[in-house]
């Protein structure tokens, strides 16, 4: 059996990637042997993508009434079509790069392995996943037409599984920077049991291991920048996208609480969009963050073996090797800025929850 990509995820997942088009490639290391095999992952979607965008222009039903809301609902429609566009494109363009990226860091071995509990992993995804599942079921007791609740989940769903693909890379990027991290911190250890043994200045550092672990940084920092670049455009647009939606959703919800006597489902449905909204981006920027954190903690090991060296007070070649691989990695820093536009981490989370509410109270004082 050929060795497979993403090993640690599980079949059914591999199966909705492909299905909804959002891998374009075999899970196979080895190339397709046949051009027919590397025709069909493509053309997978190309049906459900199509009916979907159909569906929404000939089935648009916003009608401008002169408020705020009427330019809302619009973009809101239009801007979903530019979005499936836009994620249909992408998808396909970026299937054989992703793949490349992959083995390559498929590739990359380092002697130690550690890595984030599975079972965390699992529950994060497995609660977004599941108010996903819980916005579908709300949407199919609304009253209305189909074609809406189409246009409503559909795109969740894609927005979704994208998001968890991103986490299913990037959790083997963060074990190959935890594996650099333990190795860097197993050398600083030994280091400093030796230091404390003999008590005077030998030269006790692997220098060669550390070069060859540095060496692996950079290459892993520049891959995992490389696998950012094909995930920039679907983040802007989904971003720009779920944003109006959230804004909708709360206008919503807020008209629904204030004028209906009771709760409906369309109330339900529109609560569950911004409890989804905010989790997506919660779990997508929480892995990005770790992922950056585990890039970047590895200077830090790094540059405390260099300062044993430097209260030792030697001067030698070792020495200058070091503050020369320490800053070296220092600029080789992640740092996941998406097209210029904005730094994905928690700053930016804060950004899109002020903005949203901010935006949300002016529709309301207009409207309500």
């Amino acid at each position: 059996m050929s060795p497979q990509l993403l090993e640690s995820t599980s079949r059914v997942v591999k199966f909705i990637y492909n299905v909804l088009g959002i891998v374009q490639f075999s899970y196979d290391k080895t190339p397709p042997r046949t051009k027919f095999a590397k025709i069909v992952p493509r053309l997978w979607s190309v049906l459900s993508y199509s009916t979907f965008i159909h569906l929404c222009i000939f089935f648009n039903n916003s009608r401008h009434d002169g408020k705020i809301m009427t330019y809302v609902q619009v973009f809101l429609y239009h801007g979903t079509v530019v979005l499936m566009i836009v994620l249909f494109i992408t998808f396909y363009k970026r299937s054989n790069k992703i793949k490349t990226l992959l083995i390559c860091i498929g590739d990359m071995v380092v002697p130690l392995s550690s890595s984030v509990p599975r079972k965390k992993r699992i529950c994060i995804r497995s609660t977004l996943v599941g108010v996903l599942f819980a916005l579908i079921i709300g949407s199919s007791f609304q009253e209305g037409n189909t074609y809406y609740f189409i246009f409503w989940y559909y795109c969740c769903i894609i927005i979704a599984f994208d998001t968890v693909f991103i986490n299913d890379i990037f959790d083997h990027v963060g074990d190959k920077f935890a594996a650099v991290n333990e190795e860097l911190q197993l050398i600083h250890t030994k280091c400093d049991k030796l230091v404390l043994r003999f008590h005077k200045k030998t030269t006790f550092c692997d220098t060669t291991s550390l070069q060859n672990l540095s060496h692996f940084h950079s290459e892993l920092v520049f891959l995992t920048l490389e696998i950012t670049k094909q995930f920039e455009v679907p983040i802007i647009v989904s971003m720009i996208h779920s944003f109006i939606c959230m804004i909708d959703g709360s206008y919503t919800v807020t008209v629904l609480a204030a004028y209906s006597q009771h709760l409906t489902s369309r109330f339900a449905t529109n609560f569950i969009y911004l409890v989804f909204a905010l989790l997506r981006l919660y779990v997508l920027i929480a892995k990005i963050c770790e992922t950056q954190e585990l890039a970047n903690s590895g200077v830090l090991h790094l540059h405390e073996i260099w300062n044993q060296h430097v209260s030792r007070k030697e001067m030698n070649r070792e020495f200058r090797h070091l503050e020369l691989l320490s800053v070296r990695m220092s600029n080789a820093r992640v740092q996941f800025n998406i097209r210029g536009f904005f730094i994905l981490d928690w700053t930016f989370f804060q950004t899109m929850v002020v903005a949203f509410t901010t935006y949300w109270l002016i529709l309301v004082q207009f409207q309500v």
